[in-house]
């Protein structure tokens, strides 16, 4: 058989094309399996404590085998959620603040096709220190500051907004903060800036409207807030009714969360895991718990008017509302079990004998704080009442024990700090009509208390 010049040409391309391939292949397992991205990345800092570490795999991975050829310093609890190429860790609880993290993947995991990795992998980071926000001055046109912890360092002032901030709320990230500011019309507009005092900008303009309340969905993709249109009243202007609204980050566009104009609600709260945003609905007097994705809901009465707290995995929601005793109407706190649509007291009634609000939930998901107020306290000097103090107790209601004691100050705002061991709070003198609010630290073991900043409100952890 004799061979053309178009023959000799192909066999010439099939052979160096089988010499390529052959060359790859080689090469390839000379290699290894190889981790080509890292979230966060490696030797990164000041990465929030609420972080997933995630790893992408040039092909897809044996979870058994990453699973045993995976170590992490200091030692860390957590499971492992694959997708593709791509493996998940989610830890048990929050890491650590202001510490170094060493996840190895040691040579030898083996992916779906056998091939192993030949070499170790080490992803190390550290995570951020214990930080506070809070908004100051509590009684003009305050602005947000930021305080870590651990040095003692001088705030730092992240907005400088002229007619002031009204409130706002902090990513689950730990690295955006979504504000509320009085405009020049008498409404609030939305903004957003970074933890560190970066990447300010406006997301809505609402005029003659009062946008806020803001809060982060858990993935950081919307941010429901309030909305309601300003009325000329008897006195002057005043907000009307308020609906939620969504705002999604990707496309910078607002809607109302639903296309019912009666449907109203004020104080929304994204769940910490989720798609699920709980709010109030002042007209049925109802606690709404709505998924934005499925639409369903589920709904509980309250007279109070606060939706409470979310439980760390969303399953539970801790709320105050009145209940009849024999010292009268008293606040109580609920729990509604959101898996099973059972709804029981934390405390029984008759073992507090106060009015308890106010609710925390530690990072872990074992204990709250909240604050207590006996029925009918007098202070020691004859006037008035004892303020609110904080109390802390397991979510289901044992070992249940003041961190305060009672006296001339009240407290309340409280939020457990990422790693569980202190609460921040807004403390209030009683008896003193003119007097500053101011946030202190308290340690959630013991009570130790030590003040943060004066003339101040509003505080909030960073993740």
């Amino acid at each position: 058989m004799r061979f053309d010049r178009l023959d000799r040409a192909a066999l010439l391309f099939a052979t160096a094309l089988a010499v390529i391939i052959t060359a790859v292949v080689v090469t390839g397992n000379q290699a290894g399996v190889q981790v080509i991205h890292t979230s966060p990345a490696d030797h990164a800092r000041d990465v929030s404590v609420r972080t997933q570490i995630i790893f992408t795999f040039g092909e897809p991975m044996s979870p058994a085998a990453i699973s045993e050829h995976l170590s992490i310093t200091p030692p860390l609890s957590g499971t492992l959620q694959w997708s593709g190429v791509t493996a998940k860790f989610v830890p048990a609880q929050p890491l650590q603040p202001n510490i170094p993290y060493t996840f190895t993947i040691s040579a030898g995991a083996q992916s779906l096709s056998r091939r192993a990795m030949l070499n170790s992998f080490s992803l190390s980071f550290q995570t951020s220190p214990l930080r506070v926000i809070y908004l100051s001055p509590a009684n003009g046109s305050g602005d947000l500051y930021i305080r870590e912890l651990a040095t003692g360092s001088t705030p730092l002032r992240l907005t400088r907004e002229p007619l002031g901030v009204y409130d706002y709320s902090v990513s689950a990230s730990g690295s955006r903060i979504v504000y509320s500011v009085n405009n020049i019309s008498g409404g609030r507009d939305l903004w957003v800036i970074n933890t560190d005092g970066n990447g300010r900008r406006q997301l809505i303009a609402c005029d003659h409207q009062m946008c806020q309340s803001p809060t982060w969905s858990a993935d950081g993709k919307r941010i429901a807030f309030e909305r309601s249109t300003m009325q000329q009243g008897v006195l002057g202007s005043v907000p009307g009714p308020a609906h939620i609204w969504l705002y999604d980050m990707a496309d910078r566009t607002a809607a109302p969360l639903m296309n019912n104009p009666q449907q109203l609600g004020s104080i929304p709260r994204f769940a910490p895991v989720g798609d699920r945003l709980m709010f109030y609905d002042p007209s049925a007097g109802m606690i709404t718990v709505y998924d934005v994705v499925s639409q369903e809901r589920v709904q509980f009465a309250s007279v109070v008017g606060d939706p409470g707290a979310w439980s760390p995995d969303s399953n539970q929601v801790i709320y105050p509302d009145l209940e009849a005793s024999d010292m009268g109407q008293l606040t109580q706190l609920l729990r509604a079990n959101l898996v099973t649509n059972v709804i029981t007291p934390v405390m029984p009634i008759t073992t507090s004998n106060g009015n308890d609000v106010s609710v925390a939930w530690s990072p872990t998901g074992e204990r709250i704080a909240f604050t207590r107020q006996p029925a009918g306290a007098a202070s020691s000097s004859g006037g008035g009442l004892f303020g609110p103090q904080v109390w802390v107790g397991t979510w289901y209601g044992t070992q249940v024990h003041a961190l305060t004691q009672p006296g001339l100050n009240s407290y309340g705002g409280l939020a457990f700090s990422p790693d569980g061991q202190w609460i921040v709070a807004v403390r209030n003198r009683v008896q003193e009509p003119d007097s500053q609010p101011e946030v202190w630290l308290i340690r959630s073991d013991d009570g130790q208390l030590s003040r943060l900043a004066v003339n101040a409100t509003i505080p909030a952890w960073v993740p």
